[in-house]
């Protein structure tokens, strides 16, 4: 999928930025050169595990989903032949399994899951189904979370919470569907504007985040990509859509991401995005009561729209916050924010940022 593109003058030079990289020519495209001493690509999700040195797990657009040592014993240093691959098409989350360091999940386009072995290479199919054959709905970059309380325990989004606790052999369905289902916005198979979608990249009405609360068990937040957030406090028995309380977002405004406070088990914030319909305005709100108000939080010196937001495990002042334009950082509950540029991070976008 190729995302950038400069041509010279004269048209002779071509460059072209790709999933994979950066091509160049010099003979008007009738011949390339891929410069193969840049490691490109983009990742969608990050994890890491336990083991020492510790393995970096992650899933690329249109280049699988992979794994590889943060460090290694030897001389020559880490190489490409230290990375497995453990996924295929577009990869997102993959993250290894908390019960048995063998195994873990990969996960691409439209809620494809998988578990996989890394000592023997398989992959087994465990995408859940619908026990009555109601067709469902996976975002392209779908929600996948493990659970803070029980580590057996994986939650998958469609338009309803799926969970397993037996590494997918079964799934049980925690939720009604929690997207507004409004039709209107479920025509990709009909029309994907120029050509019919045959990717899922077009999926809406669907659950992009799914975060359970690393305080309460049995507490689950949710959000759409149609403006509801959702939340449980009786482990999926009953839900509460408390995206309407909260005022100034535009309706039908995507909630990338909702996280559940780890000093506060009755606050959480929300992070909303409507750059798709071109507006880069910062939406982040605060509640300490389950959703039932919220405070919409300072953004002075942000700039552009969000995407993740994390609080310290430790600090509860202390907040990061993932942007289009670079990562931001609050000491004083975000009150305030400075931008991030440590380390020479860059003002590239940071979809996530795990502290």
């Amino acid at each position: 999928d190729h995302h950038a593109f400069w041509a010279s003058p004269n048209g002779r030079t071509i460059i072209t930025g790709n999933d994979g990289g950066v091509y160049f020519s010099h003979t008007r495209g009738d011949s390339w050169r891929f410069v193969e001493n840049l490691p490109l690509a983009q990742f969608y999700h990050l994890a890491v595990d336990d083991q020492v040195p510790f393995n970096v797990y992650g899933g690329l657009q249109d280049n699988g989903s992979w794994y590889g040592p943060s460090d290694v014993w030897e001389t020559k240093g880490i190489l490409n032949a230290h990375w497995r691959r453990v996924g295929g098409g577009d990869g997102f989350a993959t993250v290894p399994d908390p019960t048995d360091e063998q195994y873990g999940y990969s996960m691409s386009q439209q809620g494809n899951l998988y578990r996989f072995d890394r000592v023997t290479g398989a992959r087994w199919d465990i995408q859940p189904v619908h026990p009555d054959g109601i067709p469902l709905r996976f975002n392209w970059n779908a929600a996948l979370s493990l659970d803070p309380h029980d580590p057996a325990a994986l939650y998958l989004g469609s338009q309803f919470v799926h969970r397993t606790r037996d590494h997918g052999a079964s799934w049980e369905i925690l939720s009604p569907d929690l997207t507004t289902d409004d039709a209107s916005k479920q025509r990709q198979d009909v029309s994907g504007g120029l050509t019919l979608d045959a990717t899922g990249a077009e999926n809406h009405t669907t659950i992009v985040d799914i975060s359970p609360s690393p305080l309460e068990d049995g507490v689950i937040w949710v959000g759409t990509d149609d403006g509801n957030v959702q939340v449980t406090r009786d482990d999926g028995a009953t839900w509460t859509e408390v995206g309407a309380a909260i005022p100034g977002v535009p309706d039908g405004t995507w909630v990338p991401d909702v996280e559940p406070s780890n000093h506060d088990a009755a606050a959480a914030y929300v992070v909303f995005d409507d750059h798709r319909r071109g507006n880069w305005e910062t939406y982040l709100y605060r509640t300490r009561d389950y959703g039932a108000s919220w405070e919409r939080l300072p953004t002075d010196g942000v700039f552009g729209f969000a995407h993740d937001l994390e609080e310290d495990p430790l600090e509860p002042g202390l907040l990061f916050l993932g942007t289009e334009f670079g990562l931001y950082m609050s000491l004083d509950a975000g009150s305030s924010w400075d931008p991030w540029t440590s380390n020479g991070l860059p003002p590239a976008p940071v979809r996530e940022s795990q502290v």
